[in-house]
């Protein structure tokens, strides 16, 4: 239901639509109302919980603006490849000149 994060805090795990059946859906569903339940309660109540969610997740639950930076504080790896990319894009280069390669695993062409 959690992933841990490289600083060791937790954010929501994400789940691919069609990788689980209904009844494990509605578990899941059921789990995460319940977990989003308690972390709202604390928040309301101003308690402390002795659960480490990440900022990027208190983030996104108070509707701040995320950005790539956020990405790369929760997985390093696709954060600074996309930052890359994103630097990359904003060049004047061809981009024929970047001598991209592309893989699809879907096609063994």
């Amino acid at each position: 239901m959690w992933e841990v994060t490289q600083d060791g805090s937790y954010y929501p795990k994400s789940i691919l639509i069609g990788s689980c059946n209904e009844l494990d859906t509605k578990q899941l569903l059921r789990k995460f109302y319940i977990a989003g339940y308690f972390i709202a309660r604390s928040i309301y109540d101003n308690r402390l919980m002795n659960l480490p969610l990440s900022q990027v997740f208190y983030d996104l639950l108070l509707d701040r603006k995320q950005s790539l930076s956020d990405l790369s504080k929760l997985d390093h790896q696709r954060g600074s490849l996309f930052q890359t990319l994103q630097a990359l894009a904003h060049t004047n280069a061809d981009p024929a000149s970047y001598d991209l390669y592309f893989y699809d695993p879907w096609n063994d062409n």
